[in-house]
């Protein structure tokens, strides 16, 4: 029952970044309930992304820096959780994408 619901969310966010943040590239993942997602099309370092999700979308995401050089420009979500707050969370990445592009 845990893996139908984690697979559910998880498609739930890749949906909700296909339909309202197309520009934004989430990876899927089978083996886990993160979600790993590129916000390198904004341009901003690990430092300005993070500063961006936590003081516009009011969101704390793990910063893919700490994960290894390669991992500037993205973010990983916890889709692991009521989907509730995923598509709260969903709303408040895109509020902070869109703070950022307008």
């Amino acid at each position: 029952q845990l893996k139908v619901y984690l697979r559910n969310n998880f498609d739930f966010a890749l949906n909700y970044f296909n339909d309202k943040m197309p520009m934004i590239q989430p990876f899927d993942s089978k083996a886990s309930f993160l979600l790993w997602i590129d916000f390198s099309v904004l341009g901003l370092d690990s430092t300005e992304l993070k500063k961006l999700m936590v003081n516009e979308g009011k969101i704390g995401m793990n910063n893919g820096h700490d994960f290894g050089p390669g991992g500037d420009g993205f973010q990983r979500l916890n889709v692991g959780a009521p989907l509730i707050v995923v598509k709260e969370a969903l709303n408040r990445i895109e509020k902070a994408v869109n703070k950022q592009i307008l």
